[in-house]
């Protein structure tokens, strides 16, 4: 389903193979999948899905009953209120559980979102026929945008026509939430499904970025911008492996050099330094396209970082 984009994809099954925040960081977009029933890893990681999300960047989530994953419970339905992170960073209030007959057959997709089908050669359970069972129903919170509905065999379902997607498009950072598992749906339209979050997000497809993804061993270093594209401030955000002397400058698409963010040394680990939009005068730079230049004794790695009013 991500075909048409550079990602690297991380297998969590185990408590050996658990991220930490530093994984997540170097990337502009993290998609956490729990198409596992029983799965409830995602408990683990709140403080770093908060974290990540207050650095600026983007979040989908999509699961199999993914309310219960990050709460490590089981009781629907549930009320949230603006102390809880599903409801400051989910913009979710509410959400409850379809049961055992509420048959979905697919989702109804709105703001420019793909109605989406099960896929019927994948149902788990043979009793089930050709619909799926357990799909959660929300209620956003005000910020928050309705990109998915339940479409219910049954039409007489009290979940027929619940809301199941929603999306925040924020100066923060950018979140779409989906109460059902991917897996389970018909692939060209999970495709489709994906390229909408990725454009809301504002990823590019197709890019090889030769410096990050081809010449660069991934080990060594990682230098990332969230947000990108940025209006008013950009997070740099990098990974070092080891003790290393660091320059960070941004340059004008003439190459020119525009301002040195940081001239030290740094241990290894992750950082972050902000990008105010600044020159090295202190004016604001027109919009257009910059680069980030993270460069050691041993490495360099550019990022392409693009400016908007």
């Amino acid at each position: 389903m991500l075909s048409n984009y550079n990602f690297d994809e991380f297998e969590y099954g185990t408590a050996e193979e658990k991220p930490i925040l530093a994984d997540f960081v170097p990337y502009s977009t993290v998609i956490w999948v729990a198409d596992d029933y029983t799965t409830v890893f995602a408990s683990q990681h709140i403080d770093d899905f908060k974290t990540y999300l207050d650095l600026g960047g983007n979040m989908l989530f999509a699961g199999w009953k993914l309310i219960n994953n990050l709460l490590y419970s089981n009781a629907y339905p549930y009320d949230f209120d603006d102390t809880s992170f599903i409801y400051n960073y989910l913009k979710i209030s509410h959400a409850d559980l379809s049961g055992f007959t509420d048959k979905l057959s697919g989702e109804i997709g709105q703001n420019g979102y793909p109605d989406v089908s099960v896929d019927t050669l994948k149902i788990p359970i043979a009793t089930w026929g050709n619909t799926l069972r357990y799909i959660e129903s929300i209620t956003p919170v005000t910020g928050a945008e309705i990109i998915y509905t339940i479409d219910m065999e049954n039409n007489t379902s009290a979940f027929e026509g619940e809301i199941c997607g929603i999306r925040y498009l924020g100066n923060d950072y950018n979140m779409v939430y989906l109460g059902f598992p991917l897996y389970f749906m018909e692939e060209d339209n999970i495709k489709i499904l994906i390229d909408s979050v990725m454009n809301d997000f504002g990823e590019e497809q197709g890019i090889k970025d030769i410096f990050n993804k081809k010449l660069l061993p991934k080990e060594t270093g990682f230098l990332n911008a969230i947000p990108n594209p940025l209006s008013n401030k950009t997070s740099i955000v990098f990974k070092l492996k080891e003790k290393s002397k660091v320059n960070i400058d941004i340059f004008n698409i003439s190459g020119q050099l525009v301002k040195q963010l940081i001239n030290d040394t740094y241990e290894s680990g992750v950082y972050k330094v902000s990008w105010d939009r600044k020159d090295i005068r202190g004016l604001s730079v027109p919009e257009g396209i910059y680069f980030c230049r993270l460069s050691t004794d041993k490495i360099s790695i550019l990022k392409k970082i693009i400016v908007i009013d």
